[in-house]
């Protein structure tokens, strides 16, 4: 969330579900109060992507993770990281990883003790901006971060989401001088069943994963939807979830990912622009030559 959201920690550890809820093919996140927006006036939204092709850095998958290991954080009114001190958890965490790699940090010249907190904020900015010749919107990077644009600027250049949707697909650090930058998250398709057969399909896995979930009563429909759309991601990365995670791992207790039904698994997939289904969620963010690169590879495929 920190690299992804290009925010404070501050804004992460305390953010509640009723701030996040999933929209077309990303996560959506809207705070109440950031540094510099103090009143409770609701800031963003902000929007976040999936990686599928690195699904150890997929932000979506990690968060499908979280909340399938953990479901009481999707009922009404839960914060996402329930405690006293997420914070302090966090940043002690951070530091002791840092100081385990503090040989490999050094041998490339960085010194372990000024990393913190701060560091995947400012890391993601630079990579952002600077990443390739083809950058995003520079204002729309400073809104994300909260970096003051000063002057003229702040009165005249607001956000706009087409902007911080640019941002937020680049952040995910998927590569942006590739056709793939514009792949889409995991999702359940059912393009190849009639109107009364996707209905079917829906309730069937709709069905199974509320036996599996408890108080779901108690889960309201934004959040569901969203629960919906993060298990795509467990189902699309299954073997590889099974395969890598640790043995003591929370998911692997969750009543969830124990024996997920083949179907459920073979329905998950990730598009294209040029592949795109009637199931496919809406592309967002997509950056103009990767649409000119999209509709040669459709064209290609057309040829061949």
């Amino acid at each position: 969330l920190d690299w992804n959201l290009m925010k404070r920690s501050e804004n992460c550890v305390h953010a509640k579900m009723i701030h996040i809820e999933f929209e077309n093919d990303y996560l959506k996140f809207t705070f109440e109060k950031e540094k510099g927006k103090q009143h409770g006036d609701m800031h963003g939204p902000w929007h976040c992507f999936a990686n599928p092709k690195k699904p150890h850095i997929c932000l979506v998958l990690a968060f499908a993770r979280y909340i399938f290991a953990f479901p009481e954080c999707l009922q009404e009114g839960k914060e996402l990281f329930p405690g006293t001190a997420v914070y302090g958890r966090y940043s002690s965490r951070m530091l002791q990883l840092f100081y385990e790699l503090r040989e490999d940090l050094a041998s490339m010249g960085i010194n372990y003790k000024e990393l913190g907190t701060h560091s995947a904020r400012k890391g993601v900015g630079s990579m952002v901006a600077s990443g390739s010749t083809v950058g995003p919107p520079i204002v729309a990077l400073c809104l994300r971060a909260g970096w003051k644009l000063g002057g003229v600027k702040e009165k005249y250049l607001f956000r706009q989401d087409a902007g911080d949707l640019g941002v937020g697909r680049r952040a995910t650090c998927l590569d942006v001088q590739t056709k793939e930058f514009g792949i889409s998250p995991p999702y359940f398709d059912y393009s190849d069943l009639d109107e009364s057969g996707k209905l079917a399909a829906m309730y069937k896995l709709d069905c199974w994963l509320k036996e599996r979930i408890p108080k779901v009563d108690l889960i309201p429909p934004n959040s569901w939807n969203l629960a919906v759309q993060c298990f795509a991601s467990i189902c699309y990365h299954y073997g590889y979830l099974s395969t890598t995670l640790d043995m003591e791992c929370p998911l692997r207790f969750a009543s969830v990912f124990r024996g997920v039904p083949l179907e459920f698994q073979d329905r998950a997939t990730v598009a294209y622009p040029w592949n795109a289904t009637s199931s496919t969620p809406t592309f967002n963010g997509i950056p103009p030559h990767i649409l000119h690169i999209a509709k040669l590879e459709e064209l290609e495929q057309k040829i061949v």
